[in-house]
């Protein structure tokens, strides 16, 4: 039985942009060219704006992940046909975080000024927020979690406040899926009064990656309902 190989222009794209290598002149399996990839990759070939993304690891999971980042951003975006950052509402924005020097580059062609960070593994490239004054603020929400209440309520006052002075903001956790939707959501609940189903389908027709689940739904639900009644009773 031959083995499946990864298409020409797949591999010849995906090396290009993780490693600076060039092609193989053979067919590579998946395993071998992986091995490649993971090999070979460094900062150094594409650099992010950001070295904190390569500073620690907090589990094997987050090795992992930053190991096949290049590949994961290849497949999202030239394969599944996904963008990295999706424009939810005028002045918002959702997506995965900013690594690439052409991510820190869409920040400022559109506009963004202000970034919300929902990531614990690590952090943002304070430096160059600050060099453009860009606003940046981080709730450390551990991946696959969803965010506490508290949470919820203080990101999407600040989402809130930064829209209100003018700013267009930038919502993400690592891929734009769970951490920042929620708190996306959570900002058009109590800040738009739109019910959870209208705010995830306002989302989800704009970035399909978006995941959120029964238990972000009952978090989101029970935060709101709580805000409310506390609201009303002060």
């Amino acid at each position: 039985m031959t083995p499946t190989r990864t298409s020409d222009a797949w591999m010849t794209g995906l090396m290009r942009c993780s490693t600076g290598l060039s092609p193989p002149k053979r067919p590579l399996g998946r395993l071998e060219f992986f091995f490649r990839i993971t090999t070979h990759y460094s900062p150094t070939h594409c650099q992010p704006s950001s070295p904190g993304l390569f500073l620690r690891t907090m589990n094997p999971f987050h090795w992992v992940f930053d190991k096949f980042y290049p590949a994961i951003r290849y497949v999202y975006e030239r394969i599944q046909g996904n963008r990295w950052f999706d424009q939810i509402t005028p002045n918002l924005w959702l997506g995965g975080a900013p690594t690439y020097e052409r991510d820190y580059q869409f920040l400022l062609d559109n506009n963004i000024t202000a970034v919300l960070d929902m990531r614990a593994e690590r952090e943002g490239d304070r430096v160059f927020y600050e060099q453009h004054d860009i606003s940046y603020h981080r709730l450390e929400v551990l991946d696959a979690m969803v965010p506490s209440d508290d949470y919820m309520s203080e990101g999407a006052d600040w989402i809130h406040e930064q829209i209100e002075d003018g700013r267009k903001v930038l919502v993400h956790c690592a891929k734009g899926r769970g951490r920042s939707a929620t708190l996306v959501a959570a900002y058009l609940m109590r800040h738009q009064s739109m019910p959870y189903d209208e705010s995830f389908n306002l989302m989800k027709e704009a970035r399909p990656l978006v995941k959120l689940e029964d238990r972000h739904r009952r978090r989101l639900e029970a935060w709101h309902k709580k805000s409310e009644s506390d609201e009303a009773g002060s």
